[in-house]
């Protein structure tokens, strides 16, 4: 499997979104894909690197960033 593609149905979510910007919970994120179990406790996972890893691919190639994420509460 190609790093990143099977994130890939997150690229294309955001991409037909057609949003400036998209806030959802960890629920509604796993209804798209499935969210790493490190996620769930690292925030880490959620950075935007320059060089993005299979996770972040999901949302950069759409030409998204997170810009915040709570673990505890789940978005």
């Amino acid at each position: 499997m190609a790093v990143g593609s099977k994130y890939a149905a997150l690229t294309q979510w955001l991409q037909d979104s057609n949003n400036a910007s998209v806030r959802m919970t960890f629920d509604e994120l796993n209804k798209i894909i499935t969210i790493p179990n490190h996620a769930y406790t690292l925030r880490a996972s959620w950075a935007n690197p320059i060089s993005p890893a299979s996770f972040s691919s999901g949302w950069q190639n759409a030409g998204y960033i997170v810009a915040a994420v709570n673990l505890q509460e789940q978005w």
